[in-house]
């Protein structure tokens, strides 16, 4: 993967959602952390999420009163979170 994006608020409180989407291209994955995880509900990240690999830390979706359900997300562990980080050419995170 060219990109991890690492979203740490919501875009329903914060502009940085839309700046990250602005800047995704087709070879970035997309993570969700601690408050980012309610961009879950955000028609925007779900408009154009597309075939990009959207991941949310499964511990912060739980921990919000989240239920993770969403068939287009992969919910993962810190395990798979470490991964990502290791397995990208740059880690952007968006605050």
């Amino acid at each position: 993967m060219a990109n991890l994006h690492i979203i740490r608020s919501s875009g329903f409180t914060h502009g940085k959602l839309q700046q990250c989407l602005a800047t995704v291209i087709d070879d970035d994955a997309i993570l969700l952390i601690d408050d980012g995880v309610y961009n879950l509900n955000h028609p925007e990240l779900l408009k154009v999420i597309g075939s990009r690999p959207l991941f949310a830390l499964e511990e912060h979706v739980i921990a919000r009163g989240l239920t993770p359900s969403r068939s287009e997300v992969k919910y993962c562990d810190y395990n798979k979170f470490v991964a990502l980080t290791l397995d990208a050419d740059k880690v952007i995170t968006w605050q």
